[in-house]
């Protein structure tokens, strides 16, 4: 008959190799590249202030959207004149654009100066000497 006894040494030789793997962890863990603490400043995530400004009345937003075929039609266009401008930040090309009885509001924030100048002359490619409200924020 065979006769099974448990094996005593098991537990400890369990123990003995999760020590070894926690120690094998820990080493490679030294290994690896710490994160940059002050690599980069956090950015500022609130814009309340922005909120309760377009909050009041006279501020254009989007929902100020003219619903006429002709303005929807021209801020279709707008879009794609901006949208294929080259070099434009993620920022740049998500500005607001809103066209209420042909005036056009330019809105949101820009990378800079010049990327503010060139969505402005991307939009004049489109409405020529039309009414452009340009209200873009340089960073």
């Amino acid at each position: 008959m065979n006769d099974c006894k448990p094996n005593r040494s098991s537990p400890l030789l369990l123990a003995v190799l999760g020590l070894g793997m926690t120690v094998a962890s820990t080493a490679t863990a030294d290994k690896l590249p710490k994160p940059e603490a002050a690599a980069a400043a956090p950015t500022a995530v609130d814009n309340s202030a922005i909120n309760r400004r377009d909050r009041m009345s006279q501020t254009l937003t989007p929902p100020n959207q003219s619903d006429a075929p002709e303005d929807i039609e021209l801020v279709a266009a707008l879009r794609r004149s901006v949208l294929d401008t080259p070099g434009l930040s993620v920022d740049g090309q998500n500005i607001k654009i809103i066209a209420h009885m042909r005036l056009v509001t330019l809105r949101g924030p820009v990378r800079d100066y010049e990327e503010r100048m060139s969505i402005e002359r991307a939009v004049r490619r489109v409405v020529g000497d039309g009414a452009i409200d340009n209200q873009l924020q340089p960073n």
